[in-house]
This record gives C-alpha cells, sequence and structure tokens, in this order.
C-alpha cells in the first residue's frame, strides 16, 4: 500500500514538473521596401518587416533584428530568454553570446536600449536605417555604422539602459541551436527581440528527462497494483 501511494504522488509530481521546452518560430514576412529601397521583408535580407502574430494597425512590425550576421528564416526552433538571463553568465548568456557575437561586450544595459529603439520606428519607416543601424551596432561591429547611428545608440544605453520596466516588457528569442557545443554559426537563424505579448509560438517539447521520469512512474503504479493483487 506505502509503494503505491509513494508510486502515485511520484507520477503526480513528474506531471507537475516544468519542462524545459523548444518553441517553433514561424515568421510573416511582408516583402516591402523602406523609402530609401532597402528590401526589408524576406528571409534572403532578413526579418525587418516581419510578424510572429497578426500586425495590428499602424504597426509596421512586432519583431525587430538585433543580429546583423546571420540570415533569417521563416521557421525555426527558439527559446525566450529574459534579459538577465542573455546576459548573465549561466548557460543562456553563453548561448546568447554565440547567437549575437562576441565582439561586441553588450550587456543588459544594451537589450534596454535596443528594446526601447524599437518603438521609435514609424509606421512610414522613414528612420529605418538610422534606427536598425543603431540597433545592430549594439551587438555587432560587423554593421557598417554611421555616427547618426552610433549616437542613437549611445543615447539609448545612457537614457534607457538602467530602465527595468524593459524587462518585464521584451523578450530576447534566441536560436536553440546555439546551445549546440557543436553548433555552426552560419547555420544559426537570426538573433531578435520581440514585446512578450507577441511570442507566437507551436509545437512545445518536453525534455526526455520528464518522459522518463513519467515513465518511471507509470512502471512503478503498475508493479505495486500486480503484487498487490498476487497478495
Amino acid at each position: 500500500m506505502k509503494l503505491l501511494r509513494f508510486s502515485s504522488i511520484a507520477l503526480a509530481a513528474a506531471l507537475m514538473l516544468p519542462a524545459a521546452s523548444h518553441a517553433q518560430v514561424t515568421l510573416t514576412f511582408d516583402g516591402v521596401k523602406t523609402p530609401g529601397g532597402d528590401p526589408v521583408g524576406s528571409d534572403a535580407t532578413g526579418a525587418y518587416r516581419a510578424h510572429q502574430t497578426i500586425p495590428t494597425v499602424g504597426s509596421p512590425f512586432d519583431i525587430y533584428c538585433l543580429d546583423f550576421d546571420h540570415i533569417a528564416q521563416s521557421v525555426w526552433p527558439a527559446t525566450y530568454l529574459t534579459f538577465a538571463q542573455a546576459s548573465g553568465a549561466g548557460v543562456d548568456g553563453i548561448a546568447a553570446r554565440k547567437q549575437l557575437g562576441n565582439e561586441v561586450a553588450w550587456d543588459i544595459k544594451s537589450l534596454r536600449a535596443a528594446a526601447y529603439l524599437s518603438t521609435t520606428f514609424g509606421a512610414d519607416l522613414t528612420t529605418w536605417d538610422d534606427v536598425h543601424g543603431a540597433i545592430w551596432s549594439l551587438f555587432s561591429t560587423s554593421v557598417p555604422t554611421t555616427g547618426a547611428m552610433t549616437s542613437l545608440a549611445s543615447n539609448a544605453i545612457t537614457n534607457h539602459g538602467l530602465e527595468t520596466t524593459w524587462d518585464d516588457d521584451y523578450v530576447l528569442i534566441l536560436d536553440t541551436r546555439a546551445y549546440s557545443e557543436n553548433f555552426a554559426a552560419a547555420n544559426l537563424n537570426q538573433g531578435f527581440i520581440t514585446e512578450d505579448g507577441n511570442t507566437g509560438t507551436t509545437a512545445v517539447v518536453p525534455e526526455p528527462s520528464t518522459y522518463a521520469l513519467m515513465g518511471a512512474g507509470l512502471l512503478a503504479i503498475g508493479f505495486a497494483r500486480r503484487r498487490r493483487r498476487s497478495v
């Protein structure tokens, strides 16, 4: 009887465990150009006018590219990180640096600055080049920056880098493959930032360890019931 009770508790605990998961992200590209003629909507040029959710009126996009060095993909496995996770010293911070690059010593202030800058785009994208260049310059030295871009970036860090409210409203979308020790940088999807409410995801997959624990609980219950019947 004790074994049966213990097994039931173990199974219930297994079912309640918060499993680490991979989210499948799908982007919808608008396929438009900025006033300057730059293409901003394809997997070849980047998710510069892309949506995870149905776009609202007057909002040019709801996902913002932070990573200049990789090509955007329409569908990819992603992990959502808080700013603290992405800028920390743990496995999430290491993976974020693999994704966004090690050229710049960026930190949580840079992520907050990027979140602020993402709110300054106009619906007509007239500020596109300077604002997005400023966001890129926070994370990569590969960006051909101008004085206006670097000025916007530094001002955003100074004026908004200490505002913790951005930590609650925005998340970093990281390519899950950046966690692999054998990751190939050329195959990573670009890194993005978005408002927390715009995280449209599908296909949550529990960790194998969760399945193993659930299976062990079921086996224990089956064994206990069989033993009880034999007695």
